[in-house]
């Protein structure tokens, strides 16, 4: 019996120390796992490029202008305003570098992604006034976690600059989806400053397709992919339509 006894105790004590090292190695398999899913987790909060975005073919293909053409404008009084693109070459794509920081999920504020997205761009001039256009294709995209989203815009600033080099109050944006990439469920989230007609008269000439902004103080500008910017307006002034392309 005392031999029973002391088997008993033995086998007992085995089976607490193999408890205990049951408890250490599933506690340092644990800490082991917690340490790699944390390094991972740092590992993936570091800053990505995407290298170069280029605009799809149709929203290549859109761009208004081939560079190096006239506009001429006229008011209703039959005055007459010219405008020059530059370049006056044929118009090449060049490539911005633009950088975001990521501010939803774990790597909020910890990383950032960084894009060289392709754009085609002219400065639309006017040879007598101060007036100036901007207009641009370009790829954009907006964050979801730490992926981006590419879509393409076209987006134009209509300004007029004073004598001491800073635009005065003139100034009529506009901006308009080019190509949502299959990306059509984020559209409501892609701000846009348009409105669009199939058709409308501007000074007796009837122009297809054209997106336009009107601000609250008659200023406003339009533009159709056919023929480009085909008419302006600075505030309470005459509206600028387009008369011929050379």
């Amino acid at each position: 019996m005392h031999i029973n006894f002391k088997a008993n105790l033995l086998k007992s004590e085995s089976d607490n120390f193999s408890k205990l090292v049951h408890v250490v190695l599933h506690g340092l398999f644990l800490l082991i796992i917690c340490s790699y899913c944390a390094c991972r987790n740092d590992n993936e909060c570091v800053d990505v490029d995407y290298g170069r975005q280029y605009l799809s073919e149709a929203s290549y293909a859109s761009f208004a202008y081939n560079g190096g053409e006239t506009l001429f404008f006229k008011d209703s009084n039959g005055n007459e305003m010219k405008f020059r693109l530059i370049p006056e070459i044929p118009v090449y794509p060049h490539y911005r570098i633009y950088e975001q920081e990521v501010i939803e999920g774990s790597c909020a504020g910890k990383m950032k992604v960084k894009t060289e997205g392709q754009s085609l761009g002219v400065n639309i001039i006017c040879d007598s006034l101060d007036y100036s256009i901007f207009y641009f294709h370009s790829v954009s995209s907006i964050l979801q976690g730490t992926s981006p989203i590419y879509f393409d815009v076209m987006y134009a600033d209509a300004f007029k600059f004073i004598a001491s080099g800073n635009p005065n109050n003139y100034y009529v944006p506009l901006t308009a989806l080019l190509d949502l990439r299959g990306n059509d469920a984020l559209l409501d989230t892609i701000k846009e400053r348009h409105e669009y007609t199939e058709s409308i008269t501007l000074n007796g000439k009837a122009f297809d397709k054209v997106y336009y902004n009107i601000l609250p103080n008659g200023s406003a500008i339009y533009f159709s992919y056919a023929m480009g910017f085909v008419a302006f307006k600075d505030g309470n002034n005459p509206l600028w339509v387009l008369d011929r392309i050379e």
